[in-house]
């Protein structure tokens, strides 16, 4: 087969390879992200019949990290020793990356010695590299590298133009996956895996109510129902923060196991949970006998014993609770001011001893 025949098909195979590993990137869960650019990396490495490929990500503006690496058999892996590097170590790349697209050293030994990155790519004994950088939002976000360390080699145009489409798409899924975990992180407690405090204003100021309703259908009511620990701070004073983040956790799976499926549970903050009820009862007294119904069923739930482990140790504890409920048939809701009634029976029912109480 003729040199530009041979050319012509390696591209098209290079370009059906990229179309599936971008394919694949796009349709990865976060969960499986990881993997499927682990994968990618190994598909391409054998591609190109690079020794070692890897991805670099830029941390606060200031770090690179090694992030993910695939190595041909015998190459031994470096990704622990590339983490927390200066962004300076790279610094002719980024104007390399904004003028050419591209960085490709046929031979790192010929490399002025000024080059700060010399030494360590030397101490990899690699030979040869091409890097593409990560493009985000118009910013470069990292780049992808693909080594030689057997020998001297060149990358074709072509070859290059397909590794850049799936290092951009690379870029994207891990932005997208760094966005949800930070949106995550900003609406979730990070210990029960509940929707937190913010969460819950956010639902709030969303929730018009029940609606009017009709003379044949009245409105139903909805009840906030606020949740206290009892001693809970004991078990931290006693055992620790992170005895006591167990046993939280577990409170929080309590909690969800125990909601109606349309109630939605919310850890507040420290020892406090909000439960929404929706859909109880048009007739005010019946909503409250149902919220009582469902604030008692969490009581006692979370009053039962639990053990969590503490070192080699295992610990059982009763956690108790106190509540309190509000119940409102309202359209026009002040959801913050349920919340400070809801509060304020929750402390009037355990002055009194009480399971729960209505505000």
């Amino acid at each position: 087969m003729e040199p530009k025949a041979q050319t012509s098909e390696r591209l098209s195979e290079g370009l059906r390879l990229s179309m599936e590993i971008v394919n694949d990137l796009l349709s990865a869960r976060p969960d499986e992200l990881d993997a499927a650019i682990h994968d990618a990396l190994g598909r391409l490495g054998r591609f190109t019949d690079s020794d070692r490929t890897y991805i670099f990500r830029i941390r606060d503006g200031h770090a690179l990290d090694n992030t993910h690496e695939w190595c041909a058999a015998g190459v031994d892996p470096v990704i622990h020793m590339l983490q927390d590097l200066p962004v300076d170590i790279a610094e002719d790349w980024w104007s390399a990356f904004d003028e050419h697209g591209v960085v490709e050293i046929p031979d790192v030994d010929a490399l002025p010695d000024r080059r700060p990155e010399k030494a360590t790519l030397q101490a990899q004994g690699i030979r040869s590299l091409l890097a593409v950088p990560m493009v985000m939002n118009g910013e470069v976000a990292g780049f992808m590298g693909y080594d030689s360390v057997h020998s001297h080699r060149h990358f074709l145009t072509g070859e290059i133009d397909l590794i850049r489409n799936v290092a951009n798409v690379v870029a994207f899924t891990l932005d997208k996956r760094d966005l949800d975990r930070q949106a995550r992180r900003a609406l979730y407690d990070p210990v029960t895996q509940m929707p937190n405090r913010h969460s819950l204003h956010m639902t709030m100021a969303r929730t018009t109510g029940p609606g009017r309703g009709t003379d044949a259908h009245p409105p139903s009511h909805a009840a906030l129902i606020f949740i206290d620990l009892n001693h809970f701070k004991e078990i931290n004073d006693s055992h620790g923060h992170p005895v006591g983040d167990r046993v939280l956790s577990r409170l929080g799976e309590r909690i969800n196991s125990l909601q109606r499926p349309d109630d939605a549970g919310y850890r507040y903050g420290g020892d406090e949970f909000v439960v929404i009820a929706r859909d109880l009862d048009s007739d005010a007294d019946t909503a409250r006998e149902e919220a009582g119904i469902i604030a008692n069923r969490l009581i006692e739930g979370i009053s039962q014993p639990m053990t969590v482990s503490s070192g080699h140790r295992q610990l059982t504890f009763r956690v108790g609770a106190s509540a309190g409920i509000v119940v409102t048939p309202s359209e026009d809701r002040d959801w913050d001011a349920l919340v400070r009634r809801a509060d304020r029976a929750m402390y009037k029912a355990k002055e009194a001893g009480q399971a729960y109480g209505f505000g």
